[in-house]
């Protein structure tokens, strides 16, 4: 009893040393570069789709497998940067503008959401303000704790134009990071700064005016800020929190699909009993039942031209695009040109900047988002160079 006991111990203890073990020790560029070619599609593409592409199980791999390479990533990224960086506003500075130029907002490229988890947005490399100040808070993260991505809302509507990031700082107080702005991306408000914040960070209201003048749009009034909420914690509680829930709805779909599955068989089964019981009626009854059946078609001839009405309306009245187009909008380009991007990506947010745009020229000449987005980077590769 007690050796079975000291021989659980041993094992338990070791696969928890393993596991602190994969996750502290960095994977290799090359098995990353080999993962992430081997599941681009899950790199690309809406998690709604990519959800329906794949089991329960291969979500939850997935999803463990994408929080370790984030890490990996974002702890190579702050090494390189790490030199350059003397105090809290050089980290505010300078990841933003590191990840401005890692990515590309809707500002500078007009395309449908896709929505998904903040690496695949990094490793697609282009979304909305709350995909890109994501990127930037989820990164900053690392230097700054409290960083946090931060929905505006109007106080008015409860609607929420704009997602920054925000980060509760004890020597500057509360700043706010936006990496959709231009020049200055920071800024704060003198009553939630401290007085070395209120000496070094810019004001909101400064910030507002000069950029007014000059036709930009953001910042916003200073009404939406107050009333905002919190869009993602960096944490570790937050973010073991939200993995558990991906791995209670990966659960979820495997329970659904089994409970699918037994539902269908079921329906067979009932089915065949109808069909049975369908051959016992007397042939006395047919005329009746044809008589019945010439009605029913009538009615669903009138059932079927109703249902073509409301899907008009409806296909009027939906402004908004689905996720399916944006899926669709990918699968324009070869899975080929897709590998190509994901590794061009890949390569370019690990500092190869040479072999990355080598990669972008390759599919940029492509009329579909890909190409599009793989042009405006290798412009700006060049331009750098």
């Amino acid at each position: 009893m007690r050796t079975g006991f000291k021989s659980t111990l041993v094992v338990t203890t070791a696969g928890i040393v393993t596991l602190i073990a994969v996750w502290v020790i960095p994977i290799p560029f090359s098995m990353v570069e080999w993962f992430v070619d081997q599941h681009y599609d899950y790199f690309l593409k809406p998690k709604e789709i990519v959800n329906k592409e794949h089991s329960g199980i291969k979500q939850i791999f997935m999803g463990v497998s994408e929080l370790k390479l984030r890490s990996d990533w974002r702890r190579q990224f702050v090494k390189r940067i790490q030199p350059e960086i003397n105090s809290e506003e050089d980290a505010i500075q300078i990841v933003t503008q590191r990840i401005d130029s890692l990515m590309i907002g809707g500002n500078e490229f007009d395309h449908l959401p896709i929505f998904q988890t903040t690496f695949p947005n990094i490793i697609r490399g282009y979304g909305w303000c709350d995909q890109v100040n994501s990127a930037v808070a989820f990164t900053l993260h690392e230097l700054i704790d409290g960083v946090e991505a931060y929905a505006l809302v109007d106080p008015e509507t409860g609607i929420s134009p704009h997602t920054c990031a925000r980060v509760n700082s004890a020597s500057l107080g509360v700043v706010y990071i936006d990496a959709w702005l231009k020049d200055i991306r920071y800024f704060g408000f003198a009553d939630s700064l401290t007085e070395k914040g209120k000496q070094i960070i810019p004001r909101h209201r400064d910030l507002l005016h000069n950029n007014r003048a000059q036709g930009i749009g953001l910042p916003l009034e200073a009404r939406y800020y107050p009333s905002g909420y919190v869009f993602n914690k960096y944490t570790f509680s937050y973010q073991f929190k939200s993995a558990l829930g991906r791995f209670w709805d990966a659960i979820s779909s495997i329970d659904w699909l089994l409970n699918k599955a037994v539902e269908t068989e079921t329906v067979k089964a009932v089915e065949a009993e109808t069909v049975k019981a369908a051959e016992t009626v007397e042939t006395a009854e047919t005329d009746k039942a044809d008589t019945l059946i010439d009605w029913l078609s009538n009615e669903t001839d009138k059932a079927d031209e109703a249902v073509k009405i409301d899907k008009a309306d409806t296909l009027h009245l939906s402004a908004t695009p689905g996720q399916s187009r944006s899926d669709k909008r990918i699968n324009e380009a070869t899975i080929e040109q897709q590998k190509t991007f994901v590794k061009a990506r890949l390569y370019h947010l690990y500092g190869k900047e040479s072999i990355a745009k080598n990669l972008y020229k390759t599919i940029m000449e492509c009329d579909h988002d890909i190409g599009k987005v793989s042009s405006i980077f290798y412009k700006r590769l060049s331009n750098a160079n």
